[in-house]
């Protein structure tokens, strides 16, 4: 490919990147800017804690303790440091500028390109480094790191993983040891910016055991180091507190069962985004799982075939170099799907992935020219299918990926303009309704300047219609007539275990009495209030759909309905 190509490759990637520049913050970003903040209360947090949101060494409260059902134990406080402060830098710099922080996020992901292109040209040649950026710089499990600022962990991971592994392939293929050495050093500073560059030492392992040919001394040696390095990061996370136990995160070396039965439907899912674009981060829906599942085997079919298509075309050594690349990205991906999934656990998978993808397509369609009638027509079919993945769907869900993240952004600006005013009495915010996740969880930290110093608490987490019963001065019951009062990713995300019989589980000043419950939700439930239901210090709020707003509560003996309200992050 001349160098023409190579520069409009560069061009394609920056023009699609465009749209993820222009988001603003959203989710995390407003926890993570409250923390660097320090106006979450209680104990500080430091400038590396971004990303400890429960628990680890400072034993910090939960940052969602707004909702009474979480359980007790239930700790995430993630090990990256570095991540951190390159948050913080965005803080001090760019304050509410949101896209100084998605430029600061775009260099580390041109370096990750740099990166891929160089373990790319070193394995195979400049075409193939070209197509492999390509893949990787217009794939949407790459653009959703660039569009989210929280996701800051994974990009810079993956910089420094992709340059780390480049540096020790040339030392070893060279046999500049000092060269690999620095590579080695390289990944061990990326462990400092998350626990994903465990990856980086999967891919290290994978080039001793299929693609050198050094004695085999030299190779187990090799091996024993990173996977030294690697177990003494591991003892040191695990026994400072750090990791997550809860939801959406598998844990590995406390529940080894559970990771292993989960892991293949994950890892499908995680191919689906690989090949095709399919955004993984629905994972968390239930519904959309067998959607990506198929997917998921579609894509994986289509580099078989493809695969098997070139095969002829390679040469040894680029056989053993496709097969260390394959085996990297899936040993990779092990750690990576033990966390929620989503575009940003690919990062360093998606490194191996895009080179060894680029050299398929590469040496099928070299395969094809010596092909003639319907065996040409079939290759033909098979690499343009594989091609309208990578460079069609993966890019389309690119930008839909990003204009779907700008209109969350909007949803939440919307959200917090809300007008608290006729609460200025109150001591207690109780919001009632909608499984909508930035009321569940954001909606305290997008409203701090209205809420600070008071309580707060997300009392009903609906999947439909409310009836609100007001039992006595102090009591409000909580139910609906279909569904659960309580339920949705929120609700699985934080609670595991059913709730103790007649036991009032405290939120604020007020206590919750679950009377009827399942692991698929909470159905009925009493509200006890300190102060009468309708004293001026209880401040009950709904969503309307944009804002929160007063809700009414019934006179004695009286009910009243809230009525379901979907949202943009409503599961």
């Amino acid at each position: 490919m001349a160098p023409r190509g190579f520069w409009l490759v560069v061009l394609a990637i920056v023009v699609i990147s465009l749209p993820s520049l222009g988001v603003g913050w959203m989710d995390d970003d407003a926890i993570q800017r409250e923390i660097l903040a320090n106006h979450l209360g209680g104990a500080e947090y430091g400038p590396h804690e971004a990303y400890c949101f429960a628990g680890g060494p400072n034993h910090h409260a939960p940052v969602w303790k707004t909702l009474w059902w979480t359980e007790p134990d239930a700790y995430t406080c993630f090990f990256r440091p570095l991540s951190s402060y390159t948050l913080a830098f965005d803080h001090w710099f760019f304050a509410d500028n949101a896209l100084g922080a998605h430029l600061h996020s775009f260099l580390w992901f041109s370096l990750t390109l740099a990166g891929v292109y160089a373990l790319g040209r070193r394995l195979f040649d400049h075409r193939v480094a070209t197509i492999a950026i390509a893949i990787y710089g217009l794939a949407n499990f790459s653009g959703s790191t660039v569009a989210w600022v929280a996701s800051r962990h994974a990009i810079v991971t993956a910089a420094l993983s992709a340059l780390a592994i480049a540096l020790y392939v040339a030392g070893r293929e060279d046999r500049a040891h000092r060269r690999a050495a620095l590579g080695l050093v390289v990944l061990v500073v990326s462990l400092l910016a998350g626990e994903g560059a465990l990856g980086g030492f999967a891919f290290l392992v994978a080039y001793e055991v299929i693609r050198s040919r050094d004695a085999l001394k030299t190779r187990v040696a090799y091996v024993a180091v990173a996977a030294m390095l690697a177990v003494v990061y591991l003892g040191f996370y695990s026994s400072l507190g750090y990791g997550a136990n809860h939801g959406g995160y598998l844990d590995p070396l406390h529940a080894p069962g559970a990771f292993v039965a989960a892991v293949p439907g994950r890892l499908i899912a995680l191919c689906a985004d690989a090949v095709l674009g399919a955004p993984s981060d629905y994972w968390l829906m239930p519904a959309a799982r067998p959607l990506l599942v198929a997917f998921g085997l579609l894509g994986a079919l289509l580099v078989l075939a493809a695969g098997r298509l070139g095969a002829e075309a390679r040469e040894d050594s680029q056989k053993r170099s496709l097969w260390f690349l394959l085996a990297g990205a899936l040993l990779s991906a092990l750690p990576s799907a033990a966390g929620i999934l989503g575009g940003r656990v690919l990062m360093i998978p998606g490194i191996g992935l895009a080179i060894a993808f680029a050299l398929i397509l590469h040496s099928a369609w070299e395969r094809r020219r010596a092909l003639a009638g319907l065996r040409k027509a079939g290759a033909a079919v098979v690499i343009g299918l594989l091609s309208f993945g990578l460079f069609g769907l993966s890019p389309f869900f690119r930008v839909a990926t990003a204009r779907e993240f700008s209109a969350i952004d909007q949803a939440e600006r919307e959200l917090s303009a809300s007008s608290l005013a006729d609460c200025r009495e109150a001591e207690h915010f109780l919001v009632l309704g909608t499984n909508e996740l930035m009321v569940g969880i954001y909606a305290p930290f997008l409203l701090s300047a209205q809420v600070a110093g008071r309580a707060y608490h997300h009392i009903a987490h609906s999947d439909g219609d409310l009836t609100i019963t007001r039992l006595d001065d102090r009591r409000l019951r909580v139910s609906t007539t279909g569904g659960n009062a309580v339920a949705g990713v929120l609700f699985e995300d934080v609670r595991q275990r059913p709730f103790p019989a007649h036991e009032r589980i405290p939120a604020g000043d007020a206590n919750i009495l679950v009377e009827e419950a399942s692991p698929a939700g909470v159905r009925t439930f009493v509200v006890e209030t300190a102060r009468p239901v309708d004293d001026p210090a209880n401040c009950w709020l709904r969503f309307d759909g944009k804002q929160l707003v007063r809700a009414d509560i019934p006179e004695i003996g009286a009910s009243a309905a809230i009525l379901y309200v979907l949202g943009p992050m409503s599961y």
